[in-house]
């Protein structure tokens, strides 16, 4: 199900980005720019500063870890496990126990991905941009078209929705169902 961020986050319509991807760096950044085109109520920016980041981006292999240090909230870490051999990555976020609302949010990217051109690394990337920014269920996935829909497939150096005619990706298109789903989750009064 589909969290909005804490009221300080969303009232600032940006969250702030942590680049840790290591060999992905670059990809994280061109994702970044990609992600700030489309038009939606939140955009994303890049810090240098680890302790002021919103989303913190890692490469990570099968089990992935990030501790997150804030003031009021102290150490709050964040685990998973996933592939980290395909054409996938996984988003973990950390909610308030009282409002629900999430605090923080981390990117583990694919280390094992042997095949991954720039492309493809972009494309994944920009997949949990949305999945960071609310959309943070496998049910918000779009049903449709886009960089948001699951399971994707890759064919020929590209990502594409999987048994769609869907266009393959890059270039990134995102489905009318993401923008709305995302814009609800960002929208200010």
């Amino acid at each position: 199900m589909a969290s909005r961020w804490i009221s300080t986050v969303r009232s600032r319509g940006t969250l702030r980005v942590h680049n840790q991807a290591g060999a992905w760096r670059s990809q994280v950044n061109s994702a970044l720019a990609t992600f700030n085109r489309f038009e939606l109520q939140v955009s994303l920016e890049s810090t240098t500063n680890e302790s002021e980041a919103d989303i913190v981006v890692l490469l990570s292999g099968n089990n992935a870890s990030y501790t997150f240090r804030r003031r009021g909230y102290g150490e709050v870490p964040l685990r998973t496990t996933f592939d980290s051999t395909i054409a996938h990555g996984k988003t973990v976020t950390a909610a308030d126990t009282r409002t629900r609302e999430i605090l923080m949010a981390a990117i583990f990217l694919p280390q094992r991905l042997a095949s991954a051109n720039r492309g493809i690394r972009e494309v994944v990337i920009v997949h949990e941009f949305f999945h960071a920014a609310g959309l943070n269920s496998d049910g918000d996935h779009d049903t449709q078209a886009g960089v948001f829909y699951s399971p994707m497939e890759v064919t020929h150096g590209h990502l594409r929705p999987w048994g769609t005619s869907e266009p393959a990706m890059p270039p990134i298109t995102v489905g009318s169902r993401t923008t709305t789903a995302l814009n609800e989750l960002w929208r200010r009064p």
